[in-house]
């Protein structure tokens, strides 16, 4: 879970989207992950929800689903 607080005077930031914080805090984001082995492979394979909050703007961002296979190795 991600929530976040800002400076109140953001506006020599020049980025697009940014330069007047509408918020000092924010909930932006909350990840539910649910992972499983791949059989005897040493993978992973998983799916994560991500529920959005705004932005530092106070645009409200879409929720999204990412899906994931993950392969652990020593170096």
């Amino acid at each position: 879970m991600g929530y976040y607080t800002y400076s109140d005077d953001d506006a020599g930031n020049t980025k697009k989207g940014w330069g007047t914080t509408v918020e000092t805090s924010a909930f932006r984001h909350l990840n539910f992950t649910l992972s499983h082995p791949i059989g005897d492979t040493g993978a992973d394979m998983g799916i994560t929800y991500i529920v959005a909050g705004d932005d530092r703007g106070g645009v409200s961002k879409d929720d999204t689903m990412v899906m994931n296979i993950s392969y652990g190795f020593g170096l």
